[in-house]
């Protein structure tokens, strides 16, 4: 985008290039192709009296001033609106105006609406495709022709912008049939027109049991987001959330393996979903991959700062999204296996009475996520010792003691520990029992002392982990 505005740029500049063009008529062409496009969106497009004219400008450029103005107000008035426009010549200028019933522009906003990449952004303007580069080159080609552009808005009830030109080198006719740049036209009316697309039907909950490890994507943009879906679904479970509010709802829900969300989003954009979710609980160790239009150095930072895992920059290439999302997923399969087992070993070993430090990573964001993982198992560890002895204590007692559902904790343990809270709370039990049976006590007494329902299952289960019975560990101790 960069490189085509700078050769228009460039090329608005240059002056010999400009020639007698049928202004009035381009006009009055560009109006009339919107009628049945603003139809079909259930607005009504009245074309007020466009006087012809032919005065000497940059080939095309009208076309680019004229269809940005009427794309803008298409997609930017709701349906039952109406837009107008017009064309008068005053003396030696031209004046264009489009307005509509549209969502308008709050006062503070109007003077920066102008600038490139800037958007006005709220709940109604987000759910619009766009990036804020329209009316900036509108600016910049009538700037380039020594014309002036004013806009008139207000917020909720719509916007009126008017384009003056200086009429140069005025003709009454030109040779031949005038020759509008078509294309351009018919392209950014298929943008705007609603496309019969195959909608992507995302998962409607997460199978546990599934071999596909689960990602929730969150983007406001219908287009991108079943594009996001459609590309990951053959090697993953996909849910999916239209904004941040959406989507740290699903998250808490769903305990999701990983996330890929947008940054520019409505309610809540993609650095405040991603801090929200690092601080609840439930979802902080869950990995996040940033999405964004933004690839400059401060956003980039910002995404860091918020601790993402990722930032990609759109356009992206979808082999690169997956190989990406496919060593996150495995470099937390390792250190969840590894911090796993490191909380096992020190079941027996930890004072209570402090946090434990179980070293996992090898940077900040890591430290970052292991601080809160122990935060999370010295609750964990701190509930099953206070119950562990009790035979009627298992993985609903503990959900609510921890404030999580039985899934969410079930998707969180599986997530941080690589283990199900069944196979934690006995993993636990069986590293208190070794503590009996190294003291001498008997394999019958030490069953029933750590809450095992019976002897002979707790012997099972000894020797399934360990590769011993209980008998056998008591005499090596």
């Amino acid at each position: 985008v960069d490189q085509l505005l700078n050769l228009e740029t460039f090329r608005v500049k240059s002056i010999a290039q400009r020639s007698p063009q049928a202004i009035g008529k381009i006009t009055q062409m560009l109006a009339e192709a919107f009628k049945d496009l603003a139809e079909e969106k259930s607005l009504t497009l009245k074309i007020n009296k466009i006087e012809p004219i032919n005065f000497e400008f940059t080939p095309d450029a009208i076309e680019k001033i004229v269809l940005n103005l009427l794309s803008n107000a298409i997609k930017y008035t709701p349906a039952g609106g109406s837009i107008e426009v017009g064309a008068l010549r005053t003396n030696d200028k031209y004046q264009i105006t489009v307005s509509d019933t549209g969502i308008g522009i709050p006062r503070d906003k109007i003077e920066s609406v102008f600038d490139r990449f800037n958007r006005v952004l709220d709940e109604n303007s987000e759910k619009v495709t766009g990036a804020g580069i329209g009316l900036s080159l509108v600016k910049s080609l009538v700037d380039s022709h020594g014309g002036e552009i004013s806009l008139q808005s207000e917020h909720g009830k719509g916007t009126t912008i008017t384009v003056t030109l200086p009429v140069i080198n005025e003709v009454e006719s030109i040779d031949g049939e005038f020759d509008s740049n078509r294309e351009i036209v018919a392209m950014e009316l298929m943008s705007l027109q609603t496309q019969d697309l195959k909608e992507f039907s995302p998962e409607k909950q997460i199978q546990d049991d599934s071999s596909k490890s689960s990602i929730l994507v969150i983007e406001d943009n219908p287009d991108m987001r079943n594009y996001i879906g459609q590309s990951i679904s053959d090697e993953y479970q996909v849910l999916m959330a239209e904004d941040g509010v959406e989507g740290l709802e699903l998250a808490k829900k769903h305990v999701p393996d990983l996330i890929i969300s947008d940054i520019m989003m409505p309610r809540m954009d993609g650095y405040q979903t991603t801090n929200e979710i690092r601080q609840d609980n439930i979802t902080s160790h869950i990995p996040i991959v940033l999405l964004t239009a933004r690839g400059d150095r401060e956003s980039r930072l910002k995404g860091w700062y918020e601790k993402a895992d990722e930032y990609i920059t759109k356009p992206f290439d979808v082999e690169e999204l997956l190989i990406r999302v496919r060593n996150l997923l495995e470099i937390r399969d390792l250190l969840k296996k590894r911090f796993g087992e490191q909380v096992i070993e020190s079941v027996n070993t930890q004072d209570r009475n402090t946090s434990s430090h179980y070293s996992v990573s090898d940077n900040e964001l890591d430290e970052n996520k292991a601080n809160l993982q122990n935060i999370f198992v010295d609750k964990l560890n701190s509930i099953l010792e206070s119950n562990y002895q009790n035979v009627d204590f298992g993985i609903d007692q503990l959900a609510s003691e921890i404030a999580m559902s039985d899934r969410q904790l079930f998707r969180k343990l599986r997530s941080v520990l690589d283990m199900t809270p069944g196979e934690y709370i006995r993993r636990y039990r069986l590293e208190k029992s070794k503590l009996l049976l190294a003291a001498g006590k008997s394999a019958n007494f030490t069953a029933i002392e750590v809450g095992f329902s019976s002897q002979s299952y707790y012997s099972r289960c000894f020797k399934a982990q360990y590769g011993i019975g209980p008998k056998q560990y008591m005499m090596q101790q």
